[in-house]
């Protein structure tokens, strides 16, 4: 079976968007986000649990003009990738307004690009 034949059970949109743990300084990439929660892949692996709770900062690319989103993610899920690594988080809390905002707009940015592959 070729890649092409590959179809997933429920639609999932890929976006890019840098994210960033506050206090281990740990760089990753936003992969899928929606209302429920994200992918993020990191290069590297860390030594955090699931229900482990780690400030963060959400980057989106600079050419989609949406603000960081500051705030609280909590790990729901981590697995080993071939090369990489990935884990399952969600939002529990924004810093402040700004982030609130940015939230939205970011869920809404996701939503239009899903609505285009349908």
């Amino acid at each position: 079976m070729g890649t092409e034949d590959i179809r997933r059970s429920q639609t999932r949109k890929q976006g890019y968007a840098k994210v960033l743990f506050i206090q281990e300084s740990v760089p990753g990439y936003l992969r899928d986000f929606n209302s429920e929660g994200m992918k993020i892949e990191l290069l590297e692996p860390v030594a955090w649990k699931t229900g482990d709770k780690k400030k963060a900062a959400i980057i989106p690319q600079e050419e989609i003009g949406i603000g960081k989103i500051a705030g609280t993610l909590e790990i729901r899920w981590q697995r080993k990738e071939d090369f990489y690594f990935s884990m399952g988080c969600r939002i529990i809390s924004v810093k402040d307004a700004s982030s609130q905002n940015n939230y939205k707009k970011l869920l809404k940015y996701f939503k239009s690009l899903e609505d285009e592959e349908h």
